[in-house]
C-alpha cells in the first residue's frame, strides 16, 4: 500500500471501525457484518503522505508509521465501544 501511494503521489488514510455485536468471519482480515441494533465506531486518522521519490528504508518506515496510526486508531475505537 505504502508504495503504491508513493508511486501515485496521494496520502493513505488510516480507518478503525469495529461494530458490537456483530459476526466476525474466520478470515485473515477478520471481517466483521454488524447485527442488527449493533453500535458501529469509525475513526479516521490524519492522512500519511509518501513522497514520490523514497528508497525502501523510507517506504519501510512510512509502513512503521502507518501500522502504528492503525494501532493507536484501532485502540481508539476499542475504548469507545467499552465507554472509557
Amino acid at each position: 500500500m505504502v508504495a503504491v501511494a508513493a508511486a501515485c503521489g496521494v496520502p493513505i488514510y488510516p480507518v478503525a471501525l469495529q461494530a458490537r455485536p456483530a459476526w466476525r468471519a474466520g478470515s485473515w482480515d477478520k471481517t466483521q457484518i454488524p447485527l442488527p441494533f449493533a453500535r458501529v465506531i469509525c475513526c479516521y486518522g490524519e492522512p500519511l503522505h509518501v513522497p514520490k521519490k523514497t528508497d525502501e528504508a523510507a517506504r519501510e518506515e512510512a509502513l512503521r508509521e502507518l501500522e502504528r496510526r492503525l494501532n493507536a486508531l484501532a485502540e481508539r475505537v476499542e475504548s469507545q465501544l467499552r465507554g472509557s
